[in-house]
């Protein structure tokens, strides 16, 4: 599994979330990715969704999903 952390995060985070699978920065490898981490930085378009073939699961670090596309 491969997970995007999108946006500044603790930096012990990538460590953390290795024992769950691959985890990278590099926002050109979204279409490989399964789970991405996002704060309010990354806004969550149709667009950006599109590219995310694999994408499961968002995960919001902070308050609201204003910056994600529900619809």
């Amino acid at each position: 599994m491969l997970i995007l952390i999108c946006d500044a995060f603790d930096p012990s985070l990538p460590d953390k979330l290795r024992r769950f699978g691959e985890v990278t920065e590099d926002p050109n490898r979204l279409p490989e990715a399964e789970v991405a981490l996002v704060r309010s930085k990354t806004k969550c378009t149709a667009e950006w969704m599109a590219q995310a073939r694999k994408l499961k699961l968002i995960i919001r670090g902070g308050v609201g999903m204003d910056n994600i596309d529900l619809e």
